[in-house]
């Protein structure tokens, strides 16, 4: 399996000890999906020849394969061709989890395809700087926020979900680079 090194998915897994399943990262032979039950990522990877599907990987063995990538790559490689359940990073091959001794994964495209917007029923995008939004939020005390906006380049309000006492705001950026 290859994929960007630059994505971080062993930080979006579960660590509820209830929750075993969605404590590893899936991989389903084109895509890779990591969920805590609150956030979620999908990311696209190229396929492993001879690669059991879908199989899981363990956030250690994700983080192994980040630390023992190549410096100067992008990419980020795990062979999961091995033993079906077991990785090989460089050297060395570690176990991996199975849905059969974890539990069942959820099925993260059908909840994603239910969850977002069609891009053909046309919906509003924003982009901004999710350090100025960690910075904002934690100048208003608080970790959690609403996000509020009338169009999308206006400034975007930012309330505490908390203390209503307090408000911020937060500027968008043009996705086109301007």
């Amino acid at each position: 399996m290859r994929t960007n090194k630059k994505y971080q998915l062993q930080h979006v897994v579960s660590s509820d000890p209830k929750r075993v399943a969605i404590g590893n990262i899936k991989y389903t032979g084109t895509q890779l999906f990591a969920t805590d039950g609150r956030i979620a990522i999908i990311a696209e990877a190229e396929p492993c020849e001879n690669a059991p599907t879908p199989c899981l990987i363990s956030p250690e063995t994700w983080a192994r394969a980040i630390k023992g990538a190549h410096k100067r790559s992008e990419f980020l490689e795990i062979d999961l061709a091995q033993e079906g359940a077991s990785s090989t990073i460089g050297d060395i091959t570690v176990k991996n989890p199975t849905e059969e001794s974890e539990g069942q994964y959820p099925d993260m495209l059908a909840m994603w395809n239910r969850l977002t917007v069609p891009s053909e029923e046309g919906y509003t995008e924003i982009s901004f700087d999710v350090t100025l939004l960690a910075k904002l939020a934690k100048g208003m005390g608080t970790e959690t926020v609403t996000l509020r906006m009338r169009r999308e380049l206006d400034a975007v309000e930012v309330i505490s979900n908390h203390d209503h006492k307090v408000k911020g705001l937060i500027m968008p950026i043009r996705r086109d680079g301007r």
